[in-house]
């Protein structure tokens, strides 16, 4: 049985401020103005919708794909060497996987991709799971719709 444990909320680590950062230092680099309430736009999007939107919208003139690996070079640096997991995430995981569970946690999973865009990885990790466990601390973050989407 292959089975996947999902943190899609800061339950194992608090990466939300992270990636907005990240997604704002690209506005940053190309000096484009943005509203202060960006970040509730473009969190539901995902990386695709949103270089999209950077494009289309707010005028950044890089390709999509340009942007995406803006993105990807700035999240992967912030995830695998800055966002810290909280206290004993690291021990579980080691140990579940010692046990012989899959367990896809970005830090340590996609340590040795660098410069490589992770987001198939996640998808793939996502879409090859027989079973996945969720874990939330809201319930309507079951419902956003970058959650169903993925």
């Amino acid at each position: 049985m292959n089975t996947y444990l999902f943190d899609f909320d800061g339950t194992l680590v608090d990466s939300m401020p992270t990636y907005g950062s990240c997604m704002l230092r690209i506005l940053d680099d190309c000096s484009i103005p943005y509203e202060r309430d960006l970040l509730k736009i473009i969190t539901p999007l995902g990386c695709i919708g949103t270089a999209r939107y950077y494009r289309d919208t707010l005028g950044v003139t890089l390709s999509q794909d340009e942007i995406l690996e803006l993105m990807y070079k700035y999240m992967f640096e912030e995830y695998a060497y800055n966002i810290p997991a909280k206290e004993n995430v690291i021990t579980v995981l080691k140990q579940l996987k010692e046990e012989g569970f899959k367990v896809f946690f970005a830090r340590i999973t996609l340590e040795d991709k660098l410069g490589t865009a992770y987001e198939p990885y996640i998808f793939s990790a996502l879409n090859s799971a027989k079973v996945m466990i969720v874990l939330g601390t809201k319930p309507e973050y079951f419902e956003a719709v970058w959650v169903k989407n993925e």
